[in-house]
């Protein structure tokens, strides 16, 4: 595929994913989002019954491209539609990230993924590692617009360090997906991580801490480890949002709702909830971990505001 489909390249950085939620709304800010930081295009399979998601994107029809045929609610495991989405789509984009919609690319330094990713092209793809986010006391989906900012970014900041990577695939090099692995790690060998620094080649989403993708790692000269490069995962945002992951979507790895599914699924909610405030999880000044967007990436939020701004009128 490489070398003779160069030329068709339409795109520098797109987004492949999987959207099933009933909360349309929660979807512009990630949009918006991935659009801010370079994303030119979206290869979306729909997950939803009822109403689609073309509906609520119709003013960026030329942005996306959804994947129609995988019938909603197929219980598909996801990274076997990953590996279509590659295999079809793959040839269109220099870089695809494999990303949630509840997963927000961040730079920590200010600094532009795209260049990051330009400067890095003789590798296989990149390995980001995330941020989860807790729900805050947030009890209704709803309740969330009660802040007095609007923003995701802004509504959420005790976090965890967490140790699964999400993969940005350099489409110039990768042939196909690797067979083996979870849907996090997505290539066998090659990538590296936001420092530029060859990665593991391990078949687990877990990675060893002496990465320093860890906020709390500090190397052998006592120096904390600051990474460039995130995902910020807001993936419980309230317990409504919970308890629909509990007993309404289904699960990534393709299980159905069954006793079973609830009882695994139940017990990796409550572990990433109490994860938040485990003694652990305390940065090096002991304290918890945190991120306040507007003072940590002040004129990032300002230039972001004012892009949903100029946007608002196309949902």
């Amino acid at each position: 595929m490489v070398d003779a489909l160069i030329q068709h390249m339409k795109y520098y950085l797109s987004a492949a994913l999987t959207i099933k939620t009933k909360w349309f709304d929660s979807l512009k800010e990630w949009f918006l989002w991935n659009k801010f930081i370079g994303v030119e295009h979206f290869y979306i399979v729909d997950d939803n019954k009822g109403k689609p998601l073309g509906d609520f994107f119709r003013n960026f029809s030329s942005d996306i491209t959804f994947i129609e045929d995988v019938e909603a609610d197929s219980n598909i495991p996801q990274r076997d539609l990953f590996k279509k989405i590659y295999n079809e789509y793959g040839h269109e984009s220099h870089w695809l990230a494999f990303i949630d919609d509840d997963e927000y690319i961040m730079s920590l330094q200010e600094l532009s993924f795209l260049s990051f990713l330009k400067s890095v092209e003789n590798k296989s793809g990149v390995e980001l590692a995330s941020r989860f986010f807790g729900p805050h006391g947030y009890k209704k989906h709803e309740g969330l617009k009660c802040h007095e900012n609007n923003l995701t970014l802004d509504r959420y900041w005790l976090y965890e360090s967490n140790p699964i990577l999400k993969t940005i695939v350099n489409s110039r090099i990768v042939e196909s997906l690797s067979d083996g692995g979870s849907v996090h790690r997505l290539l066998s060998e090659g990538a590296i991580d936001c420092f530029g620094n060859p990665v593991e080649s391990l078949s687990e989403t877990q990675i060893s801490n002496d990465w320093g993708f860890d906020d709390k790692v500090v190397n052998n000269a006592g120096r904390v480890h600051n990474p460039r490069f995130v995902i910020n995962h807001y993936g419980l945002r309230s317990l409504e949002e919970i308890e629909y992951k509990l007993f309404e979507r289904g699960f990534a790895e393709g299980e159905r709702i069954s006793d079973e599914g609830v009882t695994y699924r139940a017990h990796k909610l409550l572990k990433q909830l109490f994860s938040t405030t485990k003694h652990n999880n305390l940065n090096h000044k002991g304290g918890f971990n945190y991120f306040y967007f507007k003072s940590c990436l002040p004129t990032v939020r300002l230039e972001f505001k004012q892009y949903c701004e100029d946007h608002k009128d196309k949902f």
